[in-house]
């Protein structure tokens, strides 16, 4: 492998060439301007160890500059990696901001959705009751009006709807108001609506409960007195007639008796 001094090179093309002309010529050179055999053996042996040891020069800075630009990209790369590190962190925060203002947007936009549902919802249940509530007040309006032109007698018609109006009312109470909280459209709950009265609804259940007993107890009162007139009805005559002659028995067969029967009449006559 050639030199890469310049110096040296050039020393060795003189050497070479002095070499030709004395191989050439012997008598132009003097004694001292010819170099022996074992010079230049020796000469090339100094100048193949120079070359060896530029060599391992050149092939340690070549090592070295390898070294060096391993480094270099061994560097380059763990500064790429903090920057991106770097951008990463700098870019988690507004990234967690803006997945946090969307998710909360759509939080909002669910809750105003739910909220409308639910508003509609209630009015749409408000505007039923409404108009229950009108239709029952008109059916006992015109009960009411029926039952007062026919003084008390169109009651026996006009009981039915009552009691189909109140068996209504009773179940929006119990089932509207307690069981199904309101969320029923068959039964909604029981409220004053429409009538604007500034008092708890218990009130009015307790009025409702109150109209239930009074009914119960009329209707139980009724049918006792439909059950005694038309028992008297059916067996009236045979009881009289036991009557008579129970107390005609215990007129002649009992003193004490007797005794109370002839001073009730003796009061009289």
């Amino acid at each position: 492998m050639p030199s890469l001094n310049p110096i040296e090179t050039a020393r060795s093309f003189e050497l070479n060439k002095a070499k030709k002309v004395a191989s050439l010529n012997p008598s132009v050179f003097g004694s001292k301007s010819i170099s022996s055999p074992d010079g230049n053996s020796h000469k090339e042996r100094l100048s193949a160890e120079r070359q060896r040891t530029q060599q391992q020069k050149i092939q340690q800075q070549q090592m070295k500059i390898s070294q060096d630009h391993k480094i270099q990209q061994e560097r380059l790369t763990q500064k790429k990696q903090e920057t991106k590190e770097t951008m990463q962190s700098k870019l988690a925060e507004p990234k967690q901001r803006l997945q946090y203002a969307l998710q909360k947007i759509q939080q909002q936009n669910k809750e105003s959705s739910t909220t409308k549902k639910e508003l509609e919802d209630k009015v749409r249940k408000e505007v039923l009751a409404t108009l229950r509530r009108a239709v029952e007040h008109l059916v006992n309006l015109i009960l009411g009006s029926i039952s007062i032109g026919t003084a008390g007698a169109g009651l026996i018609i006009t009981a039915i709807p009552y009691i189909v109006t109140l068996t209504d009312l009773n179940l929006q109470m119990i089932w509207g108001s307690y069981i199904s909280k309101g969320k029923s459209l068959l039964f909604p709950a029981l409220t004053w609506s429409p009538i604007p009265v500034p008092l708890p609804d218990i009130f009015l259940h307790a009025i409702l409960i109150g109209i239930d007993i009074l009914v119960f107890l009329f209707i139980f009162i009724s049918c006792l007195l439909i059950f005694l007139f038309v028992f008297l009805a059916m067996f009236g005559p045979q009881l009289a007639a036991g009557g008579v002659i129970a107390a005609t028995y215990s007129y002649f067969s009992d003193p004490l008796f007797a005794q109370m029967i002839n001073e009730f009449f003796g009061s009289f006559f």
